[in-house]
């Protein structure tokens, strides 16, 4: 089982949030089935927040290894943390389920980063297996920016 982020089949860096992405294994369900597990690494460049590792992504049975997809699940979930972190933030003391889905550096870096990560969520099919996202210096969204999806460069400032 691979349970490093060594050797990512994609990578993506939106601004300082670096997201590498997978195929650990198959893994066997109960009924017999088979499902593709992938691991992801989530870091940033502060040393204070310690990098998530998992391999607790898994796509539906019998799916062929599709590590763009495992990204797009990802990023959905980060998506997910944003909208949590927004939430608790309009809401002082509420516990939105969905924050609670990584570390709270996370989600406060997802909702920073939540246009790059809709872009990203769009354009995650046309990123090709050991590409990486590299990070430009363009305008920020709205300001003629262009995101050319077979390269998949994002700067939000």
């Amino acid at each position: 089982m691979t349970t490093s982020h060594e050797n990512p089949l994609a990578t993506v860096t939106v601004n300082d949030l670096r997201i590498d992405v997978w195929y650990a294994e198959d893994r066997r369900d109960e009924d017999g089935g088979v499902r593709r597990a992938y691991g992801y690494r989530i870091s940033d460049s502060d040393p204070v927040h310690k990098p998530v590792e998992a391999t607790d992504l898994e796509s539906r049975v019998g799916s062929d290894i599709d590590v763009h997809q495992a990204l797009s699940t990802l990023i959905s979930f980060l998506t997910a943390a944003a909208d949590g972190y927004r939430y608790a933030m309009a809401n002082p003391g509420a516990d939105p389920e969905s924050l609670r889905l990584f570390p709270m550096w996370v989600g406060e870096a997802a909702y920073m980063n939540e246009d790059e990560l809709a872009i990203l969520t769009l354009d995650s099919s046309d990123v090709s297996m050991d590409r990486r996202a590299d990070l430009l210096d363009q305008p920020p969204l709205g300001a003629g920016r262009q995101v050319r999806p077979s390269t998949l460069r994002l700067n939000g400032d």
